[in-house]
């Protein structure tokens, strides 16, 4: 039960910062959109900082569980990119509510996913840099380079 209201929270929260900046949003509108208590959500964050950072430990797990699955399949860094575009894709509203510091956040998710695994750390570097100025340029225009 927990965990979702811990969802209800993080999804109201994403809700108002589609349409609002983070300074402008309060608990109380937190609260009332995810249809919880002020107690709840103190029980589960101190900040909207912490709901941030919990759905970004949603979104770094499944980045690597699409690694796991990867690797059992063949280990291939450049599917494991599609996988992860795919996966932005479907969480593109996310993504772009994020897309400002998307840089320091997504570096963040790869380095957590990938530098803790025994990655070959030259050939992550070049791919990392080269999928996150792809992702940026996409998330900025909706056009996806396709080469």
């Amino acid at each position: 039960m927990e965990t979702n209201i811990k969802n209800y929270i993080a999804n109201a929260t994403f809700l108002l910062l589609k349409s609002n900046n983070i300074n402008d949003i309060s608990v109380t509108k937190i609260v009332a959109l995810a249809g919880v208590s002020r107690s709840s959500f103190y029980n589960n964050f101190n900040n909207i900082n912490e709901i941030i950072d919990y759905k970004l430990k949603n979104i770094s797990n499944k980045i690597y569980e699409l690694y796991v699955i990867n690797n059992k399949r063949n280990k291939d860094l450049n599917n494991l990119l599609m996988l992860i575009i795919n996966y932005i894709d479907k969480n593109k509203s996310f993504f772009n509510i994020i897309k400002n510091n998307f840089f320091f956040y997504f570096k963040t998710i790869l380095d957590n996913t990938f530098l803790e695994n025994n990655i070959n750390k030259k050939n992550y570097i070049i791919k990392s840099g080269i999928l996150i100025n792809i992702i940026l340029y996409w998330l900025e225009t909706n056009e996806l380079i396709n080469n």
